[in-house]
């Protein structure tokens, strides 16, 4: 329960999902657009991403593309081409 903004009780607000996804990585390839990435540690959705690694514990590779060049096309079998080709 929240009260004026502070949580009443001392309980974990995502205590179901600790070490949900055991420190996995995941690979992010972000353009940088300011306000909302500027580099991996600034901007808007960079600190989201931050956050959101730390809740629910995985690794983050985020890859920063200065401007949209070959973002890829997916082929039939389900590979990528260009940033989004699948490892």
């Amino acid at each position: 329960m929240c009260v004026e903004g502070m949580f009443k009780s001392n309980t974990g607000l995502f205590k179901a999902i600790d070490n949900f996804l055991q420190g996995c990585s995941i690979d992010f390839i972000v353009m940088k657009y300011p306000p909302f990435v500027i580099n991996k540690n600034n901007g808007i959705e960079s600190e989201m991403l931050h956050t959101i690694s730390e809740v629910f514990n995985i690794n983050i590779n985020m890859h920063i593309e200065e401007t949209v060049r070959d973002w890829g096309e997916r082929y039939p079998n389900g590979t990528w081409s260009g940033k989004l080709k699948q490892r």
